[in-house]
């Protein structure tokens, strides 16, 4: 791949790439005129700039191998963001996942949809190339400046829009008119709910509570048991599809972001998204239980707990350790989102 630096003045420079200015022109005249002629041009401009960033990123040979979900997950959803080399590298993969993905699910069909979308992937992937350049090849002397970017943060007024869009999704007569920018960051947030109901679901309880009612602070004990504790107990042991330390990374994501919200990366939002996925991939193949029974479930992934009961007690000891007057409500054993090997 080719990038021209553009010289401006004496000391500022443009990232200037014609796949992304043929996508930026083909998105403006569709909004102008939207016919078929104009949709399939975008479809082109489009995948030609997607085929154009994988390339992209292969051709910078950042990585011998292939890594798994977890591993892009541990070395990106960290507290502390240090840029260096190895960061800037984890990024452009996951946004190299993010385009095939993109690449895979295109339509022409669809094509107008993507006029909000392709903007902000377009600006993460000026704001990464520039990053790769300056941080990670070291060109300190260019100042490359993009041509576009959005607002990360999110404000009062802003989830208001996103909550009207959300209720009255029906009334719009086009996808395109969606507020693409507000609605998206939700996905966070779901995510976020489903790992927790997920933890919740494992263990086998639907609440705790004491004579007050609910004890809100313990929404995420499911999950902070196992961060502490490990998948193995003296006497009980749980697998998992997943590596626990990528599940706690990107459960503290989420988290944030139902406390402090922002716009974040596309492929980041990408990324937490395909890790949920993975998390819940049903098993392959019937999985035999205590009960003599056979069976896969798609509500939850491969997850497998040997010593039912002797988990269950120490998850107890665990809650009324962190409050005496806890009390578990119990799930029946038919319903609790895990396969039980063994009580």
């Amino acid at each position: 791949m080719d990038i021209s630096i553009k010289e401006i003045d004496a000391n500022t420079y443009i990232l200037n790439v014609a796949e992304i200015d043929k996508v930026l022109e083909r998105i403006n005249k569709l909004s102008k005129k939207n016919n078929y002629y104009n949709r399939k041009k975008l479809f082109i401009a489009y995948t030609t700039f997607l085929n154009w960033f994988i390339k992209f990123v292969d051709e910078e040979r950042l990585f011998r191998r292939t890594y798994s979900i977890e591993e892009v997950v541990n070395n990106l959803f960290i507290k502390k963001q240090v840029i260096d080399t190895q960061y800037i590298r984890f990024l452009l993969y996951a946004a190299k996942l993010y385009a095939a993905k993109l690449r895979e699910n295109a339509k022409i069909s669809c094509v107008k949809n993507y006029l909000k979308s392709i903007y902000f992937f377009i600006y993460d992937v000026e704001e990464l190339v520039r990053i790769n350049e300056i941080r990670r090849k070291k060109r300190i002397n260019q100042l490359i400046v993009p041509r576009g970017g959005y607002r990360t943060g999110i404000s009062p007024f802003d989830i208001k829009i996103a909550a009207n869009e959300l209720v009255f999704l029906n009334e719009h007569i086009f996808v395109s008119d969606i507020d693409f920018r507000n609605i998206s960051p939700c996905s966070s947030l779901l995510i976020r709910q489903c790992i927790e109901l997920l933890g919740k679901n494992m263990i086998g309880f639907s609440s705790i509570h004491n004579a007050q009612g609910l004890i809100k602070r313990m929404t995420q004990i499911a999950w902070n048991f196992f961060f502490e504790k490990g998948l193995q107990g003296i006497d009980w042991t749980v697998t998992l599809p997943v590596e626990l330390s990528a599940i706690k990374k990107i459960n503290q994501w989420a988290n944030n972001y139902v406390h402090n919200p922002w716009i974040d990366k596309s492929y980041i939002r990408f990324l937490g998204l395909e890790f949920l996925y993975k998390l819940m991939q049903p098993v392959q193949t019937n999985v035999s239980c205590y009960n003599g029974r056979a069976y896969w479930d798609s509500g939850y992934g491969d997850f497998r707990i040997n010593n039912y009961n002797n988990l269950k007690r120490d998850f107890e000891s665990y809650v009324t350790s962190k409050d005496s007057t806890a009390i578990i409500d119990w799930l029946p054993l038919d319903q609790v989102g895990a396969y039980i090997i063994s009580l």
